[in-house]
């Protein structure tokens, strides 16, 4: 049971906001395309990345294992 609380604990797990935006830039994703991704505005993505909003709930689910896969693309060798 510990390995299911500690994969959900990670998966809610979010980066500094500008570690995030590094993140998505890196990967060269535009606000838009990842705002898409997630079904949701682009404005949204800007107010997670300055810090002034956060996402809750099953958003915030995905919005952290989309940052979390696409930094283990760019950091892949």
């Amino acid at each position: 049971m510990s390995s299911l609380i500690e994969e959900v604990r990670l998966s809610t797990t979010l980066p500094d906001p500008a570690i995030a935006m590094a993140i998505r830039r890196r990967a060269r994703v535009s606000r838009g395309r990842f705002a898409a991704e997630l079904n949701v505005h682009e404005i949204s993505v800007a107010r997670w990345e300055r810090g002034t909003r956060t996402p809750r709930g099953e958003l915030r689910v995905r919005y952290a294992r989309l940052l979390r896969l696409l930094d283990e693309v760019i950091s892949a060798p």
